[in-house]
């Protein structure tokens, strides 16, 4: 390989047979499959066996924690949606704040099929829909994905510091915590994440992300998309709590578990929507605190609570798009927002 690229000379690229294209991605689904129905299996198992020891004294009916948790939802979907419209208009595309919640709610639906792609083709088809041009849409979901990803971590490490996962030395765990808060500071720098974002656009050989964002843009989005994750799964565990007997004092350590458990469940590319996997961790993770009846009935209703709230947001957004596009149509596509020039 040295002497090929000492006298200039490319390096022929193996060639696969369509046969034998079609042949590996049988297997790599295949494979999918299988470790998948391990998963669930030997998760469902032990969700079983948590659920056998409880005794009643774990639910509760208390409704009235139901509305609180349905609040901060809502202050979720706000602050996404307007993170999602300051980044596109800083790509030069205008939206309205319902857009830009269709935007995020419509195609989040697609992370529960197989395939981690779908719910980005999605999100860079319904932008295109709204006169997102694809080359933008594209990469910029990519951003919004790593930026969602890199607030949840924030989120799950400030909250451990406040109150750590028991079992551990709560010393040594914070200062591991601000080792890693520590390790991010380059990491959320924009320079970075944008030069990251087009580096990999020029492999794809796709034109580059006009976007310049300085680090107070950058801190605006980071801080709204913390926001974000924060009032979701603070939501989720105020409508899980109308239920299921959850200590408040205990909030802190349940906000970075189910936030570390949807990292992990996102991260894995063969459970779609990470199921299996985020309730393998919580019960992992909430076990230690609540015990295992509590802690395995806190991830059942976890999931059932967001799925249905996923369901009624991309019925809301599917409603939001289509208004959107009704009133484009009346004006005769005269008022249609077309990408302007990045500020």
């Amino acid at each position: 390989m040295g002497a090929w690229r000492a006298r200039g000379v490319r390096m022929p690229r193996m060639r696969w047979s369509p046969s034998r294209r079609r042949w590996l991605r049988w297997v790599r689904l295949v494979g999918k499959l299988a470790l998948l129905g391990v998963v669930l299996w030997y998760v469902g198992s032990a969700l079983a066996g948590a659920l056998c020891g409880a005794d009643g004294s774990q639910l509760t009916f208390r409704p009235g924690w139901l509305p609180a948790g349905l609040g901060l939802l809502a202050g979720g979907m706000l602050c996404v949606a307007a993170v999602y419209r300051g980044l596109y208009r800083r790509l030069g595309a205008s939206l309205t704040l319902g857009e830009s919640f269709a935007l995020y709610a419509v195609p989040s639906l697609a992370a529960y099929l197989p395939g981690r792609g779908l719910a980005l083709v999605g999100h860079a088809a319904v932008a295109r829909s709204l006169g997102v041009p694809l080359a933008v849409g594209a990469p910029g979901v990519v951003l919004l994905t790593v930026l969602t990803l890199l607030a949840a971590v924030i989120v799950v490490l400030a909250a451990l510091l406040v109150r750590p996962l028991p079992g551990l030395d709560p010393l040594w765990f914070r200062a591991a915590l601000l080792a890693a808060l520590a390790l991010m500071v380059p990491v959320v720098h924009p320079r970075l994440c944008v030069r990251g974002l087009n580096r990999l656009l020029r492999l794809l050989r796709r034109p580059p992300l006009p976007l310049a964002l300085g680090v107070r843009e950058m801190a605006g989005l980071l801080a709204g998309l913390c926001a974000y994750v924060c009032l979701f799964i603070s939501g989720y565990l105020l409508a899980v709590r109308a239920v299921v007997a959850l200590p408040i004092a205990a909030m802190p350590t349940m906000i970075g578990a189910i936030g570390l458990a949807t990292i992990g469940g996102v991260v894995t590319l063969f459970a779609p929507g990470g199921i299996g996997v985020r309730e393998g961790l919580l019960l992992v993770f909430l076990s230690p605190l609540l015990g295992e009846p509590t802690a395995a009935l806190t991830a059942v209703a976890l999931r059932v609570v967001q799925v249905v709230v996923d369901a009624l947001m991309a019925g809301a957004g599917a409603a939001m798009l289509h208004a959107s596009r009704r009133r484009a149509g009346g004006d005769g596509g005269a008022t249609r927002r077309r990408p302007g020039r990045p500020s």
